[in-house]
């Protein structure tokens, strides 16, 4: 099945023009990048799982300790996932992306209406940034910021002001704090 995935998302970032965006000129290699790569997962597992009646990942989050524990020695740190059902989100699991060359992971939570939201999380060594809100085509937002030689985005639906409310949530949980 995660073959098939794999083989799904290759397509559907080699078919959609709109997933990332082609500036003559610019190269992947560019700064913030991860940020097109990560949008890009985002919209087709979206667009692949839509009226599926199953979670958007490759790892459930049956066994929240095991789904941390797993996420965790794959980015080399010790990550707790954070709880984010009174705001109405609820933990789907995740997968593992490759991101710039780089594992990455995306964390997967599920509104009330069913409209995703992806935490993701890349090694990132280089200087802390404020988080950065951007609009994108097809209606997907994302937030990013970089701390702690950790890049993270939160993509979704949802606008800036709840984008930013998540984050102020999640960061301190993703620090350790």
């Amino acid at each position: 099945a995660a073959g098939i995935v794999g083989l799904a998302v290759g397509l559907g970032l080699g078919l959609n023009d709109d997933l990332l965006p082609q500036v003559a000129g610019t190269s992947m290699t560019r700064s913030g990048a991860w940020v097109d790569q990560i949008v890009g997962f985002h919209k087709v597992y979206t667009r692949i799982y839509q009226g599926e009646d199953r979670p958007l990942v490759d790892v459930l989050a049956d066994d929240t300790e095991n789904l941390q524990h797993f996420f965790g020695s794959q980015l080399r740190r010790e990550l707790t996932l954070p709880d984010l059902s009174q705001r109405g989100l609820a933990l789907q699991g995740g997968r593992l992306l490759v991101v710039d060359g780089r594992q990455a992971a995306q964390i997967m939570y599920l509104a009330k209406d069913g409209a995703p939201m992806a935490l993701s999380i890349l090694p990132s060594a280089g200087r802390d940034r404020m988080p950065a809100f951007e609009r994108r085509s097809g209606g997907v937002n994302v937030l990013h910021w970089r701390t702690g030689n950790y890049g993270y985005a939160l993509v979704g639906s949802q606008d800036e002001a709840s984008l930013r409310a998540i984050a102020g949530e999640v960061a301190p949980v993703l620090a350790g704090s």
